[in-house]
């Protein structure tokens, strides 16, 4: 029998054999072999959050192979099936409620949007408003910035402000990108800068975006 916990203060699992049990080598050994951030036991493991939810279907074949028993606490199991649940969903990326890549640029310009997106911006940007978190990776010069600028109009309102995480050298750029992109109607924004009580104190302005390394 194995058990398998999730650990709150540092997002990870631990998983643990009982005694001797078949199947552990190998177990040990995919892990350690999928993730660099992995710690071994006498007979547990421990390894990212992540890791363990992208990989579940092969431990299951594993246990499966090897008929080995499962012990998970009530609320790992929990989180388990929300996960499965949210790859359910992925798988069906395109029945999932978000903004159609059609009237992607009509809602934009509606928006006060200055810039025709390409068709790989909107394909893009359409995706992403169907998920509850998401990232773009395409190359440099595709247009990430433009994306995110978009992404950001479509889903803005009264009550949340945009966080943007960039090297200090890349505050001009974004600063550039939002005036080319909404002109007079570019919102203002802030530079966190300085030690920790001068960005409380920035955090407190009515400004609509900031910017911090």
């Amino acid at each position: 029998m194995i058990k398998i916990k999730y650990i709150e203060n540092n997002h990870s699992c631990v998983i643990e054999a009982y005694e001797e049990q078949t199947g552990w080598d190998e177990i040990t050994l995919y892990y350690s072999e999928i993730s660099t951030d992995f710690n071994v036991g006498s007979n547990s493991i421990e390894i990212p959050w992540h890791s363990f939810i992208s990989n579940f279907d092969t431990l299951r074949h594993l246990t499966n192979r090897f008929s080995i028993k499962v012990d998970i606490d009530n609320d790992t199991l929990q989180l388990i099936k929300e996960a499965i649940e949210k790859k359910t969903k992925l798988n069906d990326l395109e029945n999932l409620i978000g903004i159609d890549i059609d009237i992607i640029q009509e809602e934009l310009d509606r928006k006060g949007m200055r810039r025709q997106l390409t068709k790989e911006q909107k394909r893009n940007v359409s995706t992403l408003t169907r998920l509850n978190s998401g990232a773009t990776f395409s190359v440099p010069g595709a247009g990430k910035t433009t994306e995110a600028i978009s992404f950001y109009l479509l889903k803005r309102d009264l009550t949340n402000k945009l966080l943007v995480i960039c090297p200090k050298s890349a505050f001009p750029a974004w600063e550039e990108q939002f005036r080319e992109c909404l002109g007079e109607k570019a919102p203002k924004i802030k530079r966190l800068i300085g030690g920790y009580q001068s960005i409380e104190n920035l955090l407190k302005s009515k400004d609509e975006i900031y910017l911090i390394t």
